[in-house]
């Protein structure tokens, strides 16, 4: 040490600390910020701690309500309609990591990581917290109608698959059934 570091007061010691490490300061102190600022009610919902209603996917009841839409088109009849899909439904949990250094001097001697699910409440009212949902992905459509041997109605019956599932038309089959 020399001997202007020697004499300094603590004051001086500090601002020389803040200078050396400002960038780090301000990193932390924006993160401090951040944390302290109040969530709009979109983002808090995002991270819902169950899986809403609309989240849970139900081919049955979804195949029921499509029928009923489906049939209610122009010409299509009494309607009966079958989805295929690929795998189930899958959910991301929001999840916490924390990490640790151990240092000596200018080399890092140890590191540690951790990841933990995160849980709200407790006791037999613990939830985790849904990031994100995902529907398990359609294959294929049939939909046997009345009016399935017209051509109109076959595409009529075809956009709306289309449109309700993300399928192509050549993975959607409407065909004429019996009344």
């Amino acid at each position: 040490m020399d001997r202007t570091e020697m004499n300094a007061s603590p004051v001086q010691k500090a601002l020389q600390g803040i200078k050396k490490y400002k960038y780090v300061l301000l990193t932390a102190l924006l993160g401090v910020l951040l944390l302290l600022l109040p969530q709009n009610e979109k983002a808090a919902d995002s991270g819902s701690a169950t899986p809403s209603a609309a989240e849970n996917f139900d081919r049955e009841a979804l195949q029921n309500e499509m029928e009923d839409i489906l049939s209610s088109l122009d010409g299509v009849g009494k309607l009966s309609l079958m989805l295929t899909v690929e795998g189930g439904g899958a959910y991301e949990l929001a999840q916490d990591e924390t990490a640790s250094l151990k240092a000596r001097g200018d080399e890092v001697d140890e590191q540690t990581r951790k990841t933990e699910t995160v849980v709200l409440g407790g006791g037999t009212s613990a939830e985790v917290v849904v990031t994100h949902s995902r529907y398990p992905r359609f294959v294929g459509a049939l939909v046997v109608c009345e009016g399935g041997g017209k051509a109109d109605v076959q595409l009529k019956v075809t956009q709306a698959v289309s449109a309700l599932t993300g399928l192509s038309s050549e993975r959607i089959s409407v065909v004429k059934g019996t009344p």
